[in-house]
C-alpha cells in the first residue's frame, strides 16, 4: 500500500475513531463552516460529510457499539501512530474542480479535511511526504508535494488540510487564486443541519455529445437538470433526499418521468443479479440426493448474501417516491435501521458492489478511450497545421522501408516532445537506441478497456488504415483538404484488432476488394476518431451491412454516398 493510500486510511478512520467525541450541535448558518472558504467560487460541485456527527448519531448506534468493542487501547494506538490523530477528524469535503479541457469528463478533485484540534504540519509532512518540497501556489499560498508518493497537501489553516495529488494541487491553487474563495453560496446555505450534502452544478458541465448519445433517449431529460443535490440526515432512521433543479416546469416533469423509468429499469436489472445469487446457492447440477463438496459452501453463502441484498433493494425501489414541485424534482425516503446493520449492509454490498464496479469501470474506460482518441485526432490536426499535411503512417528510410510509426511523429503534439527528441528517426523502432524508448508506456496510447499483461503495457490498439484509398499512406502524408469525401465521413484512427508496440510501424492494411481487418474484437464497441476530430462509437452487431458501410467510411475519396444506419 503506498503512502497516499495509507494517509487516506488514517484520516478516514476518524469515522470509527471518534470514540471519545460527543455529538456536536448542528452547525447553524453555513458561514460558520470555515473550510468552505477553500472551495473555489467556480467549483463544479462538492460533497460535505460531517463525520463526527454521523458517528454520534442514533442511526450509527449499533455500528458504533460493534466497532467500539475494539477497545480504547486500539483507538489510542491509532491516534498515537498517525497524524493528524484519526479521532480528531470532524468533517470531510470533496471538491470537483472545473475542467479546463473541453469535451472531457475526467474532472479533478481535492479533499478538504477539517479537524477539531490543531495538527502539526511538520509531522504530517514527515510521515506522509518524506521527500516533499514546498512549492509556491501563487496568491492562494503554498503547498507541499512529494513526487515519489504522489501526495500534495495545502496546509490551509491550523485545523484544515487540502489534500490531493501532486498533479492536481497546482491546478487547485491556480483556480483558487483566480476564481476566488467561498463560491457556490446558494449551495452553502442548504448545508446547515445536513450530515451529508452533495451538489453538482450540472449546467456548468460540458457534457460531450458522444456521452449524451450513449444515454438512452428516455433518460435524456435527466441531463437537462441544472443542479443535482443529495442530502443525508441521520436519526433513528437515515433519510436520503435527492433533488434535481430544472430551468422550467416542463423539463422538471419530463425529468421526473425519466427518473421513474430509471427506477423501473433498476428493478429489472436486479433480476439478473438475483438469478446469479440463486445459481450460486443451488450450485452445479448433480444427481438427486447427492451432497455438495464443502468447497462450494462459501459460494452458496455468498449467493444468499446476494439474494438478501437484492430483495432488500427491491423493497426500496418498489416504493421509490418522485415528487414534482414547479422546477424541482424531489425523492426522499428513509432507510430502515435494520438496513444499516453490518450484516444487511454486507448483503446489499455483496449483490451490488461487483456488478456496479464493473459497470462504472466499463463506462469510465469507454470515456477515457474516447478521450485518448480525441487527443490523438487533435495531434493529427496540429501536425497538419505545422506541416501542411497529416503524418505518413510510418517514418521511412531513404529506400522507403518503414522504421517508426506515425505515433512517434505526433509525440510533440501530445506533450511528449522530450521523448520524441530521444528517438533516432533514421533507425528502426527496435534499434539499440529506440527499443528502450519503445518500452516506455505513453498513457494516451493505452486503452483502459483491457488491462495489458506485465511487459506488454507499451502496446496499443490505436491504428490507422493504409492503402486502398484510406486516409493514410505508409510513405507520404496528405492534407485534410484532399479528402474529398469529407473529413466527417472518413475514419482516421480505430481502436480494435491485435495490440501492437506503439512505436512499431504496424497498422490496418486496407483493400476495399478484400475482407475488412478484424474490427469486432477485442471490444464489444468500436470507437473511432473521424478526420474532422470527432469521436464515433459503433456497435457492429447492430449495424446491418457493417462491413460495406465501414469500407465506405475508411475510403477518403471514393465519392460514394454513405447510407443512413443505426449505430
Amino acid at each position: 500500500m503506498n503512502r497516499k493510500a495509507i494517509f487516506l486510511c488514517a484520516v478516514m478512520m476518524g469515522v470509527s475513531g471518534t470514540h471519545h467525541l460527543v455529538a456536536q450541535d448542528k452547525l447553524a448558518p453555513a458561514d460558520v463552516v470555515p473550510e468552505f472558504q477553500f472551495i473555489p467560487s467556480n467549483a463544479v460541485g462538492f460533497a460535505h460529510i460531517r463525520v463526527a456527527d454521523i458517528w454520534a448519531s442514533p442511526a450509527m448506534k449499533e455500528t458504533r457499539k460493534y466497532i467500539l468493542k475494539a477497545g480504547p487501547v486500539a483507538f489510542d494506538t491509532l491516534d498515537a501512530d498517525f497524524t493528524p490523530a484519526p479521532s480528531t477528524l470532524d468533517r470531510v469535503t470533496m471538491v470537483l474542480l472545473p475542467n479546463a479541457a473541453k469535451d472531457q469528463v475526467n474532472f479533478s478533485t481535492v479533499t478538504i479535511l477539517r479537524f477539531n484540534k490543531p495538527y502539526d504540519a511538520a509531522k504530517v509532512t514527515k510521515q506522509y511526504m518524506p521527500n516533499g518540497k514546498k512549492l509556491d501556489g501563487g496568491t492562494a499560498g503554498s503547498f507541499v508535494a512529494d513526487r515519489i508518493s504522489g501526495i500534495a497537501i495545502h496546509f490551509a489553516d491550523a485545523q484544515t488540510i487540502v489534500f490531493g495529488d501532486e498533479k492536481t494541487m497546482p491546478q487547485y491553487m491556480d483556480v483558487l487564486a483566480k476564481a476566488g474563495k467561498g463560491g457556490m453560496q446558494t449551495a452553502f446555505a442548504d448545508v446547515a443541519g445536513k450530515d451529508m450534502y452533495a451538489t453538482i452544478n450540472l449546467a456548468s458541465l460540458a457534457i460531450p455529445e458522444q456521452f449524451k448519445q450513449d444515454v438512452p433517449f428516455e433518460f435524456r431529460p435527466l441531463l437537462k437538470a441544472e443542479r443535482m443535490i443529495l442530502t443525508v440526515e441521520t436519526r433513528k432512521e437515515t433519510r436520503f433526499t435527492m433533488q434535481w433543479k430544472y430551468g422550467s416546469k416542463d423539463d422538471a416533469t419530463a425529468g421526473a418521468a425519466a427518473l421513474r423509468k430509471a427506477t423501473e429499469l433498476g428493478r429489472a436489472q436486479l433480476v439478473s443479479t438475483r438469478r446469479t445469487g440463486e445459481e450460486m446457492v443451488q450450485g452445479k447440477r448433480r444427481e438427486a440426493g447427492a451432497m455438495r463438496p464443502v468447497e462450494e459452501l462459501p459460494q452458496a453463502l455468498y449467493g444468499m448474501a446476494i439474494l438478501a441484498g437484492m430483495n432488500s433493494l427491491d423493497e426500496l425501489l418498489s416504493t421509490f417516491p418522485v415528487k414534482v414541485d414547479d422546477t424541482l424534482v424531489t425523492s426522499a425516503f428513509d432507510i430502515p435501521s435494520e438496513f444499516g446493520s453490518p450484516a444487511s449492509a454486507t448483503m446489499i454490498a455483496a449483490g451490488l458492489i461487483i456488478p456496479a464496479l464493473q459497470r462504472v469501470r466499463a463506462s469510465a474506460a469507454h470515456i477515457t478511450a474516447s478521450n485518448n482518441l480525441k487527443q490523438l485526432a487533435l495531434a493529427m490536426h496540429n501536425h497538419e497545421s505545422a506541416f501542411g499535411k497529416l503524418p505518413a503512417a510510418a517514418i521511412c528510410d531513404k529506400s522507403g522501408k518503414p522504421l517508426l510509426s506515425w505515433r512517434v511523429a505526433i509525440l510533440p503534439y501530445i506533450e511528449q516532445d522530450n521523448l520524441y527528441r530521444q528517438f533516432k528517426l533514421d533507425e528502426p523502432w527496435d534499434s539499440a537506441n529506440n527499443k528502450p524508448l519503445s518500452e516506455i508506456v505513453v498513457k494516451v496510447f493505452s486503452d483502459p478497456r483491457i488491462e495489458m499483461k506485465p511487459g506488454e503495457q507499451n502496446r496499443t490498439y490505436y491504428k490507422v488504415f493504409t492503402g486502398g484509398g484510406a486516409a493514410f499512406d505508409v510513405k507520404k502524408g496528405q492534407p485534410l483538404f484532399s479528402i474529398t469525401d469529407g473529413t466527417s465521413n472518413t475514419v482516421m484512427i480505430a481502436a480494435a484488432g491485435e495490440p501492437v508496440i506503439w512505436s512499431k510501424p504496424e497498422d490496418f492494411e486496407f483493400d476495399p476488394k478484400k475482407a475488412l481487418p478484424n474490427l469486432k474484437t477485442p471490444f464489444a464497441e468500436l470507437i473511432v476518431a473521424v478526420c474532422d476530430g470527432s469521436i464515433r462509437t459503433f456497435r457492429p452487431e447492430k449495424i446491418k451491412d457493417f462491413e460495406s458501410i465501414m469500407k465506405l467510411l475508411i475510403q477518403a475519396n471514393d465519392g460514394q454516398v454513405i447510407p443512413n444506419f443505426d449505430e
